[in-house]
């Protein structure tokens, strides 16, 4: 008995004596940490210098094949204007992740993370485990350029925060108007205009539109090669569906979970419902028409540019395209296609494709519990999120090379008084900004400040066709915001999202060229989707909207 209690006391003594030891290298760590804050001197929140004697900070950054970090010219500028110096350690600009995760499992990670797109999932996991440090408290007291953002779009707040209430990553905010409407249709005016026709409002008088375009020889060339309809895989919003299932139910592509919805706070499929059958069918009743080129749903970018821009006359009547889909910006046939407003479904549904969480991407840096001035760092990086000239020099390049401040009298691409102008357009090798891996904030306002350039009017000319489809934006409260996910749950979800996705892309091909008749085969389709998981997909989704 004696021998026994005298082992259990042993067990008591070593366990206090690691525990001690634990507790003295935690204090002394943070008593470390104490005594080199309370040696740098911090000059007030949102002036410059941050500091007043000189502090460098060790960084992991995302590389980037036009960017030197040690010789660039942003990081010599920032460095004078914040007095921070940084060390860099670049991982690769392909394969980062890799360096990433290999630098958080082995402890050996530096200050600041930048640039690497971290996570939700990755931000929970390490965020609960202390490696990236809690921002709220930093937020309150320092964040100047993150509480005007928060303030001017409070969506920016909730995707960044976590579950668990914390905020572990400073994003990159980028308004880009007419991005936000990107799923667009292009149709030949000239065409229009040849065969008297007026633009097209409804899906059906979309039909007649092509109809008209393959039968009665608008190019004038004496030959029946017109092509109503054409799209390709791969590009900027070039799949035909992206642009024409808006006329029967949203559809919710690159937004949260590609496919997925909100229908009264429930995540739903929209590729699960009978409004998304009947955009199918009208799909397929053009395709049977020979109203749409076969070739749009295995050509890439390159082969549907040579079908708009090849031959001695236009043959293309309509493409979608983020840009202008199937001819190149500054080709001169670009001139003869204008943008196609919403078309307006049988029941009157007429959806433009947004989002409002479009531009807003979490993770771009992370401060971790090496660092001995975490309140430096993040400065440092509130810092960067100014909207105006540290934004325009880490983005565009050095200010009074690449762009200036605009002239009384100028004129932005909104036709308001311009902001800015761009001198000259950043070349290979120039070593000039830092190429997006610096997190930004360009509101909407800043951006379309540029002042106008009728010679390159491609701002102007997508900022008008944005405006068009503006009225008709999807409402906010169907669109699935980015979320955060457990570990396990993100697996479960890429476990099941390739073969949900890549099976839906596969049957919204054959229902429309008819290869899988939509009647007899719809039902087959619901059930092969459940059997993949996706009641299972809906529900973790689920989970993860409701723990927001």
């Amino acid at each position: 008995m004696k021998r026994k209690w005298s082992m259990f006391m042993a067990l008591i003594l070593t366990f206090s004596l690691v525990l001690t030891a634990c507790t003295d290298d935690n204090t002394a760590e943070k008593e470390a940490t104490s005594e080199a804050e309370s040696s740098v001197t911090m000059t007030e929140p949102g002036t410059f210098p941050i500091v007043e004697d000189k502090v460098t900070l060790k960084v992991l950054i995302r590389g980037h094949a036009d960017v030197d970090f040690e010789t660039n010219d942003f990081t010599k500028w920032y460095e004078e204007h914040t007095n921070v110096h940084l060390e860099f350690e670049v991982a690769p600009e392909n394969g980062f992740e890799e360096t990433l995760n290999l630098a958080l499992a082995s402890g050996n990670y530096p200050d600041m993370i930048i640039g690497m797109d971290i996570t939700p999932a990755t931000q929970m996991l390490y965020g609960k485990s202390g490696t990236f440090l809690p921002l709220n408290e930093m937020i309150e007291k320092y964040g100047v350029n993150m509480k005007n953002i928060f303030k001017d779009k409070p969506l920016v707040q909730q995707v960044i925060t976590a579950p668990d209430g914390n905020i572990y990553s400073l994003p990159d905010v980028g308004d880009c108007f007419h991005c936000n409407y990107a799923k667009r249709m292009w149709i030949n005016k000239v065409w229009l205009d040849k065969l008297g026709l007026k633009m097209p409002e409804t899906t059906e008088e979309y039909y007649e539109v092509l109809k008209a375009f393959k039968e009665k020889d608008p190019n004038g060339n004496g030959v029946s090669d017109e092509i109503p309809l054409a799209g390709a895989v791969g590009g900027w919003n070039t799949e035909i569906e992206g642009f024409l299932m808006n006329s029967f139910i949203y559809n919710p592509q690159g937004t949260g979970q590609t496919g997925m919805m909100l229908d009264n706070g429930k995540v739903v499929a929209a590729f699960t419902q009978e409004k998304w059958k009947a955009g199918l069918d009208y799909m397929n009743r053009l395709y049977s028409e020979g109203l749409i080129a076969p070739e749009t749903f295995t050509q890439d970018n390159t082969q549907y540019r040579q079908m708009g821009e090849g031959g001695d006359v236009a043959r293309v009547g309509s493409c979608p395209g983020g840009l202008y889909g199937c001819i190149a910006y500054g080709k001169e046939r670009f001139k003869d296609y204008v943008v196609l407003p919403p078309l307006a479904g049988p029941d009157g549904t007429r959806i433009a494709w947004t989002s409002p969480y479009e531009g807003i991407k979490s993770g771009s840096i992370v401060i971790t519990n090496k660092s001995k001035y975490p309140e430096v760092a993040f400065r440092w990086a509130d810092g960067l999120l100014d909207a105006g000239e540290v934004s325009l020099r880490s983005d565009t390049g050095a200010k009074g090379v690449y762009w200036d401040w605009a002239e009384p009298g100028d004129i932005g691409i909104n036709g308001k008084p311009a902001i800015w102008k761009k001198l000259k357009e950043k070349q290979p090798g120039d070593n000039t900004g830092w190429q997006t891996r610096a997190p930004r904030y360009g509101p909407s306002d800043f951006r379309l400040g540029e002042k106008r350039n009728e010679e390159i009017p491609l701002e102007i000319i997508l900022y008008e066709a944005a405006q068009k489809y503006e009225p008709y934006k999807v409402q906010d409260d169907q669109v699935l915001p980015p979320l955060f996910y457990s570990d396990e749950q993100a697996a479960e979800l890429v476990s099941l999202e390739k073969s949900i996705t890549d099976y839906k892309k596969e049957m919204t091909a054959r229902f429309i060229i008819g290869d899988a008749d939509l009647e007899q085969e719809w039902n087959v389709y619901l059930d092969t989707l459940k059997q993949m998981g996706i009641d299972q997909y809906s529900e973790l989704i689920q989970q993860a909207y409701d723990a927001r």
